[in-house]
């Protein structure tokens, strides 16, 4: 198999208990260097599907994200009167969202209709199934239309870079925040709709199908992912109680 496919070919039963298992375990842990084992293993295998387009879009809109939160909390101290704000204040929220979307974006890469099997198949209620299918289907359309705005811009005469979206910021929002937040709008309801027509429904009846055994290579992946996530955990707590 060849590497840059592996992710995809991945039992969803795998790929869902690492998104759950990091997601709760960045919660809790404190420390940096735990959470820099955790970032390095999701990191790495995501470097191996060789999606660096999509990674780099996605870490784009992650330093962004905490680009805004961190002048907004500096504004906010300011008005108080607490004075600045210590950055390194951010890096543990920086890491826990950049962790758990990693793993979210190994979702993004499965057969959503196996993971629609397997979500129905542990009969998880309507309101937790649908809100899960949506979001995983919406990355994958959102970096469809964020290509389509930047090839529009390209057509227009804009160069979409950081330099534009920094130096022109009103510029910005209503040549490209405006369009993707609408198109955000319209996709999620979209999918909502789509999820609906395809029989995700209480009254709908649950397809039987056998389940895939999971392979011995998933198995050792799953093992090198509970070995780093279990040095990460006693790293954190090493650290606490010294």
């Amino acid at each position: 198999m060849k590497l840059d496919n592996f992710i995809k070919k991945m039992d969803i039963r795998i790929k869902l208990t690492c998104l759950l298992l990091a997601s709760f375990t960045v919660i809790f842990i404190e420390n940096r260097f735990s959470f820099l084992i955790m970032l390095g293993f999701s990191f790495i295998t995501l470097l191996l599907t060789k999606r660096y387009k999509l990674i780099i879009i996605s870490y784009f809109f992650i330093s962004l994200m905490m680009a805004m939160s961190v002048f907004f909390i500096y504004l906010m101290n300011l008005a108080i009167g607490k004075g600045g704000l210590d950055l390194l204040t951010m890096v543990n929220p920086f890491f826990r969202v950049a962790i758990s979307f990693n793993f979210l974006l190994w979702l993004t890469m499965s057969n959503t209709n196996e993971i629609f099997d397997f979500l129905r198949s542990i009969k998880l209620p309507l309101f937790i199934t649908l809100p899960i299918m949506v979001m995983i289907r919406f990355l994958p359309s959102f970096m469809q239309d964020i290509f389509q705005i930047r090839e529009s811009l390209k057509i227009r005469g804009y160069s979409l870079n950081p330099a534009m979206l920094t130096l022109k910021p009103m510029l910005s929002i209503r040549i490209v925040v405006m369009p993707l937040l609408i198109r955000a709008l319209r996709i999620s309801e979209n999918l909502s709709i789509a999820a609906e027509l395809k029989g995700l429904t209480p009254y709908s009846d649950l397809r039987k199908k056998s389940q895939k055994k999971i392979k011995p290579w998933e198995y050792i992946f799953l093992g090198g992912f509970l070995i780093s996530t279990a040095v990460a955990i006693i790293n954190a707590i090493f650290k606490y109680y010294l």
